[in-house]
Parts: structure tokens; C-alpha cells; sequence
């Protein structure tokens, strides 16, 4: 009986080892990704990326007005993705490469938040960690290169991050109520990123309503006002 607990270890260490491969699975699509980008990103505006021009002309010769950032592309207050890529400009002397650099990064931040959400899932299914491999596929496929080469799609990912980032945020007010604040951060970016970031408000609200806490009054009239504002 002594030895008993030495014969168990190693099935415990091939589990560890079995785990650890799939992790490694998974983190592959992200690797890829990452050579992709680096590899054939080119230092040239893209489309509409050229609209960034007159913008870091009126940056450099101090006349950039506030309008010139809060307006609108397709419909959508992208003062989120303006900002950042007036920053990026100012910083890089307008070398492109950075807002891809920075949209990969955007991505792969998401699919690690995807991953975060399911390691709550396996908390209540028994699910293999490879079975979270065709969701970073999916989620990296190289039929959306377009949107990891070209510097106006940035604010695409910047939708996407913020949302995922906000609803994870959300979910965690329950044990950490001082979460609600970074919740509304990442909702207001993904807001101004592109009009499809008002769905955190609604998902937002959605969670926090689940919750039925002791501080959810409180917590709803916070969101409720942000919604208010942004809205």
C-alpha cells in the first residue's frame, strides 16, 4: 500500500504531458498567424487607409481639431481607431507596419480571451483542451488576411478585442465588483471602434443582470449610464 501513491504518478504525469501537447496544439495557430503577418505585411497604405494621410499632415503642422478624429467611415465613430493610429503615426513617423503589428496582436489577445472563457466551460464539461483548436483556426484563418494586412481594418479587430474584453470583465463583477470599471472602458473603445461595438451595452447589461448580486442595482445604474452616454 506503500507504494501505491509512486504507481499513480505517472499516470498523472503522462495526463500533465497530454495536456501540455494539446496546449501547445493550440497555441499553434497563433505562431502561424504571427509568421504570416511578419512575413508578408508590406510598408504601404491599403485602401482606405490612405484617409489617414491628410490626418497626420494636419497632426504635423498643429491644426489636427478634434472632428478630424471623432468622424464618421461607413457609418461608424471610429475615434477609437483614429486616435490610435494618429499615436501609432506620430510615434513611428507613419510606418504602417505598426497598426498591423498592433491588429495581429488584437487578434491574438481575443483568441486568449476565447480560450479564458473556455477554461470556464471545462469547469462543467469535461472537455479536452484540444478540443479549443478549431476555434483559434477558425477565429486566425488566413481567408480574413485582408483584415490582418491592411491598417483600416484595425479598427475590425479593435471591435472585436474590446467586445470579448468587456464580457469577460462582466462576468467577473460578481467576485470582483471594481471590474465593472474596465467593463464600460472596453465598451466605450469598441463603441468608437466600429457601430457593431453597441452590442457590448446589451451583452453587458445581459451578464450583469444574471448575476443578481447584492451590488447588481448599483453595478446595472453604473452600465445603465455609460449606455446613456456613449449612446
Amino acid at each position: 500500500t506503500a507504494t501505491a501513491p509512486f504507481l499513480k504518478q505517472p499516470a498523472t504525469g503522462n495526463a500533465e504531458l497530454l495536456r501540455r501537447v494539446q496546449l501547445a496544439a493550440v497555441l499553434v495557430p497563433i505562431l502561424a498567424t504571427a509568421w504570416f503577418v511578419f512575413h508578408f505585411t508590406v510598408e504601404l497604405p491599403f485602401q482606405d487607409a490612405w484617409n489617414m494621410v491628410p490626418m497626420v499632415r494636419h497632426l504635423q503642422e498643429g491644426d489636427l481639431q478634434w472632428k478630424d478624429i471623432d468622424e464618421t467611415h461607413n457609418g461608424s465613430r471610429i475615434a477609437t481607431y483614429q486616435s490610435i493610429a494618429l499615436f501609432l503615426a506620430k510615434a513611428t513617423r507613419y510606418n504602417v507596419l505598426a497598426e498591423f503589428y498592433l491588429s495581429y496582436v488584437c487578434l491574438a489577445v481575443s483568441v486568449l480571451v476565447l480560450y479564458a472563457f473556455f477554461i470556464r466551460l471545462q469547469r462543467t464539461i469535461p472537455a479536452p483542451t484540444i478540443a479549443f483548436l478549431p476555434v483559434a483556426l477558425l477565429y486566425l484563418n488566413w481567408r480574413g488576411n485582408e483584415a490582418m494586412m491592411s491598417g483600416i481594418c484595425l479598427a475590425n479587430q479593435f471591435v472585436a478585442t474590446f467586445f470579448l474584453l468587456s464580457v469577460w470583465c462582466c462576468i467577473q463583477t460578481p467576485e470582483r465588483p471594481h471590474f465593472i470599471w474596465p467593463a464600460i472602458a472596453f465598451a466605450v473603445m469598441g463603441t468608437f471602434s466600429l457601430s457593431q461595438g453597441l452590442m457590448s451595452w446589451a451583452i453587458g447589461f445581459m451578464i450583469l443582470l444574471a448575476h443578481r448580486g447584492r451590488r447588481t442595482p448599483r453595478q446595472l445604474a453604473i452600465w445603465l449610464a455609460a449606455t446613456t452616454l456613449c449612446a
